[in-house]
């Protein structure tokens, strides 16, 4: 009989999981930023009081500044930077910024 392997998340599940870590270390006491590189946002929406925030795509496309992208998580000490409102084909090519 072959060992079965772990089953790892995707997508939603994924997500959901990295929240809950990111969680987990910022009340650990950790200093944590969640940057949220998914495609719906649907990570940071659910850590903040909506998905309508500028954020990583607003920042690329420099409608707005690193200070105004950051914001608090609602249930942590987390920090989160949303996807954003930008167009994020626009956003893209910017990405080689990313590392900045």
């Amino acid at each position: 009989m072959v060992p079965r392997l772990a089953r790892r998340p995707e997508g939603d599940e994924a997500a959901a999981s990295s929240v809950m870590v990111a969680r987990e270390m910022a009340d650990a006491g950790l200093r944590v930023m969640f940057l949220d590189l998914t495609w719906s946002g649907a990570p940071s929406a659910s850590m903040l009081e909506s998905g309508r925030y500028p954020g990583i795509t607003d920042l690329l496309s420099s409608r707005a500044q690193f200070s105004q992208i950051i914001r608090g998580d609602l249930y942590s000490d987390c920090h989160v930077i949303p996807v954003g409102t930008a167009d994020p084909a626009h956003a893209m090519r910017a990405a080689d910024r990313l590392p900045i």
